[in-house]
């Protein structure tokens, strides 16, 4: 009798212990499902880089208007591409940058759309700039510290006869570094900003 007793005793024990378990691992993923969900939700965000921004205008014609533009954005950090046996120092990730952005610009064109020009002044701030650098013999990404880029760009299409399209686009960019940088990158107060050319300019020929 005692000893049927301590069986269904022992019985009843181990199904409160297997209900327990499965109570608990239901929680467990919920709370997984929620942790999914605000990361994908932080991904989402993240992908979105520019975060808000204005653009006024003012319409000078049917076919001129002046516009100017403020926007705040950020570009993702993440992480450094590494064999497992790169030595303990070689920096395993970077950070994320943030921008201001300024813009004043032209768009015009004549009746005839023969002719048209899209030309914009710039100025960019930079917060902790994403730059190339290399450490113990691998290319990695770091953070640096403040950097500017002020110019002009522009666009003129030109359209001579039916079906014929020309166009140049250009820019020129003043971009530098306003901090001195880590000695891993190796940056000055005063740089130009590696990987940007002070000119660029491109032609474009179309017949339809």
């Amino acid at each position: 009798m005692v000893g049927t007793l301590w069986s269904e005793m022992d019985s009843a024990a181990y199904f409160l212990m297997l209900a327990a378990i499965a109570a608990v691992s239901a929680m467990l993923l919920r709370t997984i499902d929620r942790i999914e969900l605000r990361i994908e939700e932080r991904q989402r965000e993240q992908v979105n880089n520019f975060l808000n921004g204005t653009t006024p205008q003012l319409k000078l014609s049917d076919r001129a208007t002046i516009y100017a533009r403020a926007a705040k954005g950020f570009r993702p950090g993440g992480p450094n591409v590494l064999p497992l046996n790169a030595p303990a120092n070689t920096p395993r990730s970077f950070g994320s940058e943030s921008i201001i952005g300024y813009e004043i610009g032209l768009k015009a064109e004549t009746p005839d759309r023969s002719f048209a020009i899209d030309i914009a002044a710039f100025h960019i701030d930079w917060r902790h700039i994403q730059l190339f650098a290399q450490a113990n013999g691998y290319g990695i990404n770091d953070n640096g510290g403040k950097a500017t880029s002020d110019g002009v760009e522009f666009l003129v299409t030109m359209r001579p006869v039916p079906g014929f399209t020309a166009s140049v686009n250009g820019a020129y960019t003043d971009a530098k570094l306003t901090e001195d940088t880590s000695p891993l990158v190796g940056g000055f107060d005063g740089d130009r900003r590696p990987a940007t050319p002070e000119w660029s300019i491109a032609t474009n020929l179309e017949y339809d």
